[in-house]
């Protein structure tokens, strides 16, 4: 909770920005630390918990993540855009793991059945987003995509990034991300909809 003298330096959150803050940081005013851990604490747990399915390592990785956001604060190292640059750190530091060797996804794509679908069908992926948000199904389905679409996926659906923010926190041309997006929901579409009709087969055989 933000100190009364913490609270008369900092202007209310639905009318600063990012910007705004990191402005007044630079102009001295430290309170603002405490008002980005407000902001991104919630969504950047949520967004490594959804990377990696691990409750704990994704608390300790956003611990990580505040840690160096505070770091290179203190030295100086202020970003142009707050958002893209503090989820920039966090896929980072999923990759360090992942790249470690200490940690393995569980779910493999040979094990789902995950292919390119052929173009066709009525539903969309967002459709099927929207029906079975938090699904066990939706989380198998993006757990079995390719690391990089999954995070794709996650930062545009989940956390509702801008293509743009997208690119430029994966450090990819604008192109890219949307072809990658692309192939993400040709797999996820197909994958959905071979579930529904596997469900609708097993009521109808009852």
């Amino acid at each position: 909770m933000l100190s009364e003298k913490g609270e008369s330096q900092v202007n209310s959150r639905a009318v600063v920005t990012d910007e705004q803050l990191l402005e007044q940081y630079k102009q001295g005013n430290t309170a603002v630390l405490e008002l980005f851990v407000y902001r991104y604490h919630q969504t950047i747990y949520a967004y490594l918990y959804r990377l990696t399915s691990k409750r704990q390592l994704a608390e300790d990785l956003v611990q990580e993540c505040f840690v160096r956001v505070f770091t290179a604060l203190q030295a100086g190292r202020l970003p142009e855009r707050f958002r893209p640059w503090i989820y920039r750190i966090a896929t980072n530091l999923c990759r360090d793991v992942w790249k470690s060797g200490a940690y393995r996804y569980e779910v493999a794509a040979k094990d789902t059945g995950v292919y390119d679908a052929a173009d066709g069908g009525k539903d969309t992926v967002a459709s099927f987003l929207d029906k079975q948000y938090e699904r066990e199904a939706v989380i198998a389905a993006l757990g079995a995509l390719p690391e990089e679409e999954r995070q794709i996926v996650i930062l545009r659906f989940y956390e509702e990034l801008k293509l743009d923010e997208i690119a430029e926190l994966l450090e990819l041309p604008l192109g890219t991300v949307k072809s990658k997006l692309y192939r993400a929901f040709r797999r996820l579409a197909h994958t959905l909809q071979k579930g529904e009709d596997q469900d609708e087969l097993h009521i109808r055989s009852r």
